[in-house]
């Protein structure tokens, strides 16, 4: 056997497995969503392999080697994107601290600008606001929901994809955004895909009625 359907073999089954252990932790977390669309994901996998076999040989040398060197190309392109920026304070200086890549991400994202109930928060760039910048919320437009709900919102909170239990599968991601503003786009598709562009609350505990 070629060495191409060992190594497009290998990929198939490292890509399967990811999908498993995120369908397993989903399912942990009770975000059903998220559990349905990354099973379908998986057995459109296993049913695209199953199809793969069912060619004659050379074809389905050709594919699987292909599909292995697009996932070498994807690899090297997240490798080789731009790293997120350091955070600069007023007086030009880099700060001595942990980069995280939050603030590149939330550039991308904006999820919690677009599920705003009050609209409180920016979809534009960032403005100045004593002395660095930052997106600027409608503070008066937040507090006035509040009062109208009769408590806290946290809307903003709950979409936010670093808001994610903190398991296994969500700690390799954030360690990966981290390094790299091409994955933080991929997971930014990803978070949309599994959990929505617009995520359904979670039923409220009986106490908090």
């Amino acid at each position: 056997m070629s060495i191409f359907i060992y190594l497009g073999e290998f990929a198939f089954a490292v890509m399967i497995l990811g999908l498993l252990l995120f369908s397993l932790f989903s399912a942990v977390e009770k975000e059903w969503r998220a559990f349905g669309r990354s099973l379908f994901v998986t057995l459109g996998f296993l049913f695209l392999n199953a199809l793969i076999w069912m060619l004659p040989y050379t074809i389905r040398k050709i594919i699987l080697g292909v599909f292995f060197l697009f996932l070498v190309l994807l690899f090297m392109f997240f490798i080789f994107s731009p790293k997120p920026k350091r955070r600069i304070d007023t007086k030009g200086k880099k700060r001595k601290i942990k980069v995280f890549g939050v603030q590149n991400f939330c550039e991308f994202c904006k999820k919690c600008a677009l599920n705003c109930p009050s609209h409180a928060i920016p979809l534009g760039e960032k403005r100045e606001e004593n002395g660095s910048l930052r997106w600027i919320i409608d503070r008066e437009a937040c507090y006035e929901f509040w009062r109208k709900c009769g408590t806290d919102c946290a809307k903003c909170i709950y979409v936010c994809p670093y808001s994610k239990p903190n398991n296994l599968m969500h700690k390799i991601i954030r360690m990966a955004n981290s390094k790299s503003t091409g994955v933080q786009k991929l997971s930014m598709k990803g978070d949309d895909f599994f959990y929505g562009t617009h995520p359904k609350e979670k039923k409220s505990l009986d106490w908090t009625k």
